[in-house]
């Protein structure tokens, strides 16, 4: 009986850490929208409204993104630069090891 409640648990664990990647899920209105249906179901946005709202929304989505892309861009050159680092300290070290070997003879 634990053994089962024991699977249950993962199992629920599992579902729990794939709902937010899942957007079929219902994980709230504002994650993928904006809120947008919910403003209407409570009639805050009208039809009127709607251009300059999604216009908003838009530049507000391009804008975290940007910062995001700004960061990840850093992120790719100081990676590069690291390997360059890393790439060079190996042969540095490889070029060691070969002067220490004593010839044979």
């Amino acid at each position: 009986m634990d053994r089962k409640l024991d699977l249950e648990n993962e199992n629920l664990r599992r579902l729990w850490l794939l709902q937010p990647a899942d957007s079929a899920l219902p994980i709230g209105a504002t994650a993928h929208s904006s809120g947008l249906e919910t403003l209407v179901a409570q009639e805050l946005l009208r039809v009127e409204q709607l251009e300059p709202f999604l216009h908003y929304c838009l530049k507000e989505v391009g804008f975290q993104d940007a910062v995001f892309c700004r960061a990840a861009n850093r992120l790719a050159a100081e990676a590069v630069a690291l390997q360059t680092r890393l790439d060079r300290s190996c042969l540095e070290h490889i070029a060691w090891q070969t002067q220490e070997i004593p010839s044979a003879g």
